[in-house]
């Protein structure tokens, strides 16, 4: 996590005794824009576990920049993406959190995505054991 960099951030930033809000929050991610919020809350209350939240949206990301990022060996992808996330977790316990999201891919211009083969009932001829399920 301390290798991903956000140029250019900005936002607002609330910190009292309980709770830590930051909002309207913006950076560049992969050549894209992100806009997110992150808090957590309650803070100083005995025997009361807080919840951290972040929530990002980002548009226009170079998925090249991202994949190569990410040190996928054998694998490299190229246009852009966009879409949303949302975790939430006990604060403390990442383990336990709760996330979700989507992403949309779109290929260069001019790069016509293969057509999918196979018999498989999901998306793209994906069978359904190759689908993440919650």
């Amino acid at each position: 996590m301390e290798d991903y960099r956000f140029p250019a951030l900005a936002g607002s930033l609330h910190w009292t005794p309980t709770a830590f809000d930051v909002w309207d929050a913006s950076a560049n991610f992969f050549g894209g824009d992100a806009h997110f919020t992150y808090s957590i809350k309650p803070l100083g209350q005995k025997n009361v576990r807080s919840t951290s939240r972040f929530e990002a949206s980002y548009e226009n990301a170079d998925v090249a920049a991202f994949t190569d990022f990410q040190n996928w060996r054998g694998l490299r992808f190229a246009g852009s993406m966009s879409g949303r996330n949302l975790l939430e977790w006990p604060t403390g316990r990442f383990a336990e959190r709760r996330d979700q999201g989507a992403a949309t891919v779109t290929p260069p211009p001019g790069v016509r995505p293969t057509p999918a083969r196979g018999g498989g009932s999901g998306p793209s001829g994906c069978p359904e054991s190759c689908r993440r399920t919650p």
